[in-house]
């Protein structure tokens, strides 16, 4: 094993304004995450993002041209002695607690970062951990694409079908395309097709709010996930859903959002569960017409925004006809399938990620240095 200070590794170079630039494809960030796309890269080169200002564990690697603004420091690396991909992952675990500045607006100055002791083991090692860590992070990122892709094949059925009533008729041709009768709906003040109704979300939903858990009570090491006012927020060592479950956080900051649980979660008291109670409503369409609609319309509270069941329950929802939502069920359960098994694959992978990461870091798990 080699001692450095992160000052022999690596050059950190500022980030700077964005605005003279047009936009484009090259991304821009900042402390935060991703903000927006630019026309002209900063560097072309994989480097490591260290945070300024603000979120100071939001430690980046990018591969691709990016640009920075000035609450995030890029960083050249000296790849002849650390293998990029380890040193990021190296990083990612350490806690800057003792060495950060600023009370409302955490902060990291070049010189501290530069002063971090690091210990690297052989250039042969780093490689082969940072192999297994890519590899996962790979997986994980692959599946995410999958899934959105997936998410966007079941949003454009759906606004196919029930937003702009170009299901199939009788014959296969798309419904209003092919002048298919419309009512006027004085509910909603519009047409919506012949046969279709509107009702209460509690004619067609029951709604309620589980049994909610401490903080105290979540583990690092907990089996299952716990969904709460900001989706997942933990683990814990037993489930309330043996369902995937339509949820709408309730509480805070972000009120108002609609997501579905993995089945096997537990789903805390900040969060709404929306679950169908008519035999041929599907989970999707119902998941589907709330991520469409404005919620925050219904939120009340000034200083804790909240989304109650007396809210909730009034919402207007177009029902169609049994035998368009059967064939809608059919298309759609296998795109919903695939969808939960790879969201259930990605938090295994992350998990696993997650487990073995600090371990490959200080050398509790060894490599092989065979081929």
């Amino acid at each position: 094993m080699h001692k450095y200070k992160l000052k022999d590794l690596l050059v950190i170079k500022n980030g700077s304004d964005y605005r003279h630039l047009s936009q484009g494809n090259i991304p821009v960030y900042g402390s935060g995450g991703l903000m927006c796309y630019v026309n002209k890269p900063m560097s072309i080169k994989p480097s490591i993002l260290l945070p300024r200002k603000g979120t100071l564990d939001n430690i980046m690697y990018v591969e691709t041209p990016f640009w920075t603004v000035d609450t995030m420091y890029w960083t050249e690396v000296n790849d002849d002695i650390v293998e990029p991909y380890y040193l990021y992952n190296y990083l990612k675990v350490l806690r800057f607690d003792g060495i950060r500045s600023g009370s409302t607006l955490p902060s990291m100055t070049s010189s501290a970062y530069y002063d971090i002791p690091i210990v690297l083991p052989n250039y042969e090692k780093q490689k082969k951990i940072a192999d297994i860590l890519k590899y996962l992070d790979d997986k994980i990122e692959l599946n995410s694409k999958i899934n959105k892709e997936l998410e966007q094949m079941a949003k454009t059925l759906y606004e196919y079908w029930f937003v702009q009533f170009d299901f199939p008729d009788e014959k296969g041709r798309p419904y209003k395309s092919a002048n298919g009768k419309m009512v006027y709906n004085d509910i909603l003040k519009r047409e919506i097709p012949e046969g279709w109704e509107v009702k209460k979300l509690t004619d067609i939903c029951n709604t309620y709010q589980p049994k909610t858990i401490s903080d105290k009570e979540l583990t690092t090491n907990g089996k299952y996930w716990v969904y709460g006012a900001n989706g997942i927020i933990g683990r814990y060592n037993s489930y309330n859903h043996e369902n995937s479950e339509i949820y709408i956080t309730c509480r805070g900051a972000s009120c108002g959002n609609v997501g579905r649980t993995l089945p096997q979660s537990w789903i805390t008291g900040n969060a709404m569960i929306i679950q169908p109670k008519l035999d041929y409503m599907c989970n999707e369409y119902i998941y589907q017409y709330l991520k469409l609609i404005n919620l925050q319309m219904i939120i009340s509270g000034s200083a804790q925004p909240q989304i109650t069941r007396t809210n909730l329950e009034i919402l207007n929802i177009i029902v169609p006809t049994e035998e368009t939502l059967d064939v809608f069920n059919k298309l759609i359960e296998p795109l919903i399938t695939k969808r939960l098994s790879k969201l259930k694959e990605n938090e295994e992978l992350i998990q696993l990620r997650d487990f073995l990461l600090p371990l490959l870091m200080n050398g509790q798990v060894s490599v092989s240095s065979e081929h």
